[in-house]
């Protein structure tokens, strides 16, 4: 093996025709850049058994692309998952907090971070605070996260109208526009540290201790906005749970949902359940985040628009539910 030191923008050439030039060098995250011509194929190392033949995605002689395999637009998206993981593991530490669980392929990602702040929402009951993010296709979700420190059982809070969308650009996008994005995620990463958006969602999630859970009315539409596919499955399982543990508050629906979050293989099904549990925890209609991208987000405090009983722009999206339900003593 041939081994040599480079410094950023310098290049090795391979044979007559393939050049490899580094692009930027961040902490322990080298970008790369290859010129080759079309019909050699290009991936990582360690995709090369389940990506044995990924196109460069280069589409001009001479152009240069990072090598990160294609998301579903067959478009490669930059910043890599790479770079993000570095940018919130950074903005994490700094703020006492960890990375708990971490999912990337190059073309999509799925983080959950822990942070310092916790409270109690009932006798020896304690959450704490924490992120997630979400980076697939286009869009790098960031999002509150509010988890049980006795089981780990989390929920996503619903997007607020403070919280925007970071939007990846492609391959052949400038060093300046990829350092835009990654600063934009910086910006809601730090949003989302703030003490002040975890107390709210952490009132909200103690209320849940006091109101009686209908399943037909705080699950069953939820999960009709999952895939097809999943969900007889996941009712099952969640009902399964919320009948054993014998809790029959909303509460107890919420930690049914999440604990089946908890265990799911599939990171993407763990996110939808974990937005479910945010919306039952906030009182709100379920909204997956992919199902209203372009939709105008509400703030932290909810109100309920008295004509028709449609949603307001002030207040979480949709009416409160189960506004009518007993309350617990």
């Amino acid at each position: 093996m041939l081994v040599v030191g480079r410094k950023k923008n310098d290049e090795i050439i391979i044979g007559d025709d393939i050049i490899v030039q580094v692009l930027d060098v961040r902490g322990s995250t080298v970008r790369l850049g290859v010129k080759a011509p079309e019909d050699v194929g290009i991936r990582r190392g360690e995709l090369a058994e389940e990506h044995p033949v990924v196109s460069r995605g280069c589409r001009r002689e001479g152009d240069v692309a990072e090598i990160e395999p294609p998301d579903e637009t067959g478009e490669i998206m930059l910043p890599a998952t790479s770079e993000i993981v570095d940018v919130i593991s950074e903005e994490t530490e700094a703020v006492a907090g960890s990375i708990s669980c971490c999912e990337h392929d190059g073309q999509a990602l799925y983080l959950w971070a822990r942070l310092p702040s916790e409270t109690e929402v009932r006798a020896s009951d304690v959450v704490g605070a924490g992120i997630a993010v979400a980076a697939v296709g286009e869009l790098i979700r960031v999002r509150h996260r509010v988890f049980r420190r006795v089981c780990r059982n989390g929920m996503i809070a619903p997007r607020v109208e403070q919280e925007q969308d970071v939007h990846r650009v492609n391959f052949a996008a400038s060093s300046d526009a990829i350092a835009e994005v990654l600063q934009r995620v910086r910006d809601a990463i730090r949003l989302c540290a703030g003490v002040d958006g975890f107390g709210l969602i952490a009132e909200k999630v103690a209320s849940t201790t006091q109101r009686l859970a209908d399943v037909e009315l705080d699950l069953i539409p939820g999960l009709l906005r999952m895939p097809a596919p999943r969900r007889d499955v996941l009712r099952a399982e969640i009902t399964g749970r919320f009948v054993r543990e014998g809790d029959y508050s909303l509460f107890g629906l919420l930690n049914a949902v999440t604990s089946t979050a908890r265990d799911r293989e599939d990171p993407d099904t763990r996110w939808r359940l974990e937005e479910l549990g945010g919306a039952i925890a906030c009182q709100v209609p379920f909204v997956p985040d992919s199902d209203r991208a372009a939709a105008v987000t509400p703030g932290l405090d909810r109100e309920e628009t008295a004509a028709q009983g449609k949603p307001s722009v002030a207040g979480f999206a949709g009416k409160p539910i189960g506004a009518s339900r007993d309350v617990l003593v």
